[in-house]
């Protein structure tokens, strides 16, 4: 049975950054699912980027209407695709509002913005994982970032690293499989 799914966009975020939802993609702001991972209830855990590029606008616009912006959302379904929760990632000023919606919202820092996929653990935790080696560890209830494992931005001339994991899925026998990348490659092989 195929049904659509609720886009998670907290109108605390539109109002915040008056986003026109009329406004096509090829306008200005946008949003794409990065991933998708479900639990053995049922649930169904989706990463989301949305954001906005205006030509023309300063870096440093301060006007939130104007400036260009980029979160990651994390949202949690139940098995009938009921929206349960949403992780929010992206500019502190916006986070530090109050951004609750249908569902309940909660901020999850500013450091997100490279997750490109999750990885839901045996023991209920939520792993994004994303280029450079990047991995956070999110509590299922989307409340909170209980570990980050970062690696500076390096070039391949910088040294030798320490990688931890780009992706992580997990086997039907609940055996984690990680990659990480390869000293040398940076950028080549993300």
């Amino acid at each position: 049975m195929t049904y659509a799914i609720p886009v998670p966009l907290p109108s605390a975020l539109v109002e915040h950054h008056a986003i026109d939802l009329d406004r096509k993609y090829t306008e200005g702001w946008g949003m794409e699912v990065k991933d998708a991972a479900t639990a053995p209830s049922g649930d169904l855990y989706i990463l989301y980027r949305v954001h906005r590029h205006t030509y023309g606008v300063a870096d440093d616009e301060a006007d939130p209407a104007k400036a260009d912006f980029s979160y990651v959302l994390v949202s949690r379904y139940a098995p009938d695709g009921t929206l349960l929760a949403t992780g929010v990632s992206g500019q502190s000023e916006f986070l530090s509002q109050d951004t609750t919606f249908g569902g309940r919202t909660t901020g999850l820092g500013q450091d997100l913005w490279w997750a490109k996929s999750l990885c839901l653990l045996p023991d209920g935790t939520l792993a994004a994982t994303g280029a450079e080696d990047q991995t956070h560890l999110i509590t299922a209830d989307l409340t909170t970032v209980t570990a980050r494992h970062t690696m500076p931005h390096r070039r391949h001339e910088d040294g030798p690293r320490d990688p931890f994991a780009s992706s992580i899925s997990t086997t039907r026998a609940g055996r984690l499989l990680c990659t990480t990348g390869e000293y040398g490659l940076y950028n080549y092989g993300s």
